[in-house]
């Protein structure tokens, strides 16, 4: 899987004119909330057809009308693990909960496997395959 780092404007702007005709992805935020009322973005991950886009807000300005076109996109499917988090921070940046979103930690709750297994947990359970941390 390749990955990709984020951090100019014609790099994000490349990323989603390729995501634009994908219909699932992965995704998945980092951000801090030390001594701040609202989380601060500090990486957004998106995952799509075998390639990783960790992009930067830090050193980029995040094209957010970028980023809610595709979370309102009631057309892509965003998997999340254990998204609350990353909805409320997406939520804080772009002002729109994201739409046709897939939790697979929810999921797992619904099958019975308990509602706070990892996602790792999760991935060896059904494939036996134990990922890296």
């Amino acid at each position: 899987m390749r990955c990709h780092l984020i951090k100019t404007q014609i790099a994000l702007e490349t990323l989603f004119e390729k995501l634009s005709s994908t219909q699932v992805i992965a995704l998945d935020t980092e951000f801090l909330r030390v001594r701040t009322y609202y989380p601060k973005l500090c990486l957004v991950q998106i995952a799509s057809h075998g390639e990783v886009y960790c992009i930067d807000p830090l050193a980029v300005d995040l094209g957010i009308d970028q980023v809610r076109d595709i979370l309102i996109d009631a057309h892509k499917t965003k998997i999340l693990h254990a998204g609350r988090q990353d909805i409320e921070v997406l939520y804080a940046h772009c002002g729109q909960v994201p739409l046709n979103v897939f939790d697979t930690q929810v999921a797992a709750a619904m099958l019975g496997l308990g509602d706070q297994i990892g996602y790792a947990d999760l991935v060896e359970l059904f494939t036996g395959k134990s990922l890296e941390k």
